[in-house]
């Protein structure tokens, strides 16, 4: 009995989905755009131990950490995120846009310095993904800043997920005769929520 109500539903959906018009056609294009536009395009991410905060909206995103309290070290980075290639929840991108280190040595200093980047991120499982960005620019003895991560995100809902993973950030900077030297790395877990 269990058998033939199987067959039988089997069949209604085959032979339903099979009686598509021609008006009806199926266009990948229309699907992907369609899929899109059920993705959340905000999201609020706080991570402890760096006291950092990263917000996005579209291909926009803005990261605040305050590195050092005693010397008084804020990095900023906003970044515009470019998709190369998605397939199926993986792909890669690249990103242009500025990191601006803020520290106290006597003075308060501040220096913008443009970055480009590139990201790659992989589902491994349906809830989990794993990722790794790099992004920096080097302008020769002066200065540079490089900011490395590679992590875990685990999304058991579609507004909620949990961030582990490792990242490294390394920058020299000056602003006028003032010179700033800052390395920070380690492991960070953060929560994330969209929206």
């Amino acid at each position: 009995m269990k058998v033939r109500v199987l067959l039988a539903a089997a069949l209604i959906l085959i032979f339903g989905a099979a009686e598509v018009s021609a008006e009806e056609e199926f266009s990948l294009g229309e699907a992907l755009k369609n899929f899109r536009k059920q993705e959340l395009t905000t999201s609020v991410e706080a991570r402890f131990k760096h006291d950092e905060f990263i917000f996005r909206y579209e291909k926009f995103s803005l990261n605040y950490s305050n590195f050092d309290a005693e010397k008084n070290l804020r990095y900023v980075r906003l970044n515009v995120d470019n998709e190369i290639i998605a397939l199926m929840g993986s792909g890669v991108d690249w990103s242009w846009g500025v990191t601006g280190i803020a520290w106290k040595d006597g003075d308060h200093n501040f220096a913008p310095l443009p970055t480009i980047g590139v990201g790659i991120y992989l589902t491994v499982m349906p809830k989990t993904k794993v990722y790794t960005n790099f992004s920096g620019m080097t302008f020769g003895a002066r200065s540079h800043v490089r900011d490395f991560e590679a992590g875990v995100r685990y999304s058991p809902s579609k507004n909620f997920s949990i961030t582990a993973g490792y990242r490294h950030v390394d920058a020299k900077v000056r602003n006028g005769s003032n010179r700033g030297d800052f390395k920070r790395n380690g492991p960070f877990v953060g929560i994330r929520v969209d929206f």
